[in-house]
């Protein structure tokens, strides 16, 4: 899988180094080729104390599949066919007794 990295040169610093007053950029995304076509990165504010900025990858899903419905699957071996089966027989017997 050929990745391509989304950091541009003109990118601010992700990173601060306090002991030398410095910066730099650590924080490298990396993505598949479809996925880079569609992503967009941003490099905000620092948080709270920390020495690094806040790195945002969005993904834009335009255009994306359509979820597929998906559909109730039974495990009938694991069922209690044999009770349902029986269960079903009284009924209809029942049934039958009260129809004469």
């Amino acid at each position: 899988m050929n990745l391509i990295l989304l950091n541009e040169a003109e990118d601010p610093p992700s990173y601060y180094f306090r002991s030398w007053m410095s910066t730099s950029t650590p924080d490298l995304a990396f993505a598949s080729e479809d996925i880079a076509l569609k992503a967009s990165k941003e490099v905000d504010s620092q948080l709270g104390g920390s020495d690094h900025r806040l790195f945002i990858l969005s993904v834009d899903n335009v255009g994306s599949k359509e979820p597929t419905p998906t559909f109730t699957k039974w495990n009938y071996k694991r069922s209690q066919l044999e009770c349902v089966h029986l269960t079903h027989k009284r009924i209809v017997l029942e049934n039958q007794c009260l129809q004469y």
